[in-house]
């Protein structure tokens, strides 16, 4: 599905979000040695989530909604869910996949609201970086 609007942007981050924080929750409660970093892990996104939404509520009036557009951008990120059979090197290498795609997704929406969107722009570079951060911690617990 294209996204052509920031409201249909900012709405499909904050569902992002959302179900990465529950996959999270799930993962945690699934693989108690890693409870705590999953735990932290899902108590980001509920972070993320809400400083997209900050960022664009105190940017965007009805007049820069009409006129703006994310031609091009596609919502396609899907939320692994977590199998009964799967070890948490797989859930790992899932979670690897997503945060991946989450970040090229922050940083393509970053690229796309230059210029009219500054705050949103902002906040959506830092997430991409977080969204590194994150993999390469998940990459670590990988490792292990």
């Amino acid at each position: 599905m294209e996204l052509k609007t920031a409201a249909s942007v900012i709405n499909y981050i904050s569902k992002i979000e959302t179900d990465c924080a529950d996959l999270y929750n799930r993962c945690a409660v699934k693989y108690p040695d890693y409870r705590e970093f999953f735990e932290s892990m899902a108590k980001e996104n509920k972070k993320f989530g809400t400083r997209i939404k900050k960022a664009y509520y105190s940017s965007v009036t009805d007049a820069l909604e009409t006129n703006f557009s994310f031609r091009g951008l596609n919502a396609g990120i899907d939320i692994p869910q977590t199998e009964s059979s799967e070890s948490v090197a797989d859930q790992l290498t899932a979670c690897l996949k997503l945060e991946a795609d989450i970040q090229a997704f922050y940083g393509q929406a970053a690229d796309l609201s230059k210029g009219l969107l500054d705050d949103v722009n902002r906040v959506m570079q830092r997430l991409a970086g977080a969204r590194d951060r994150r993999w390469k911690a998940l990459h670590a617990r990988l490792g292990e």
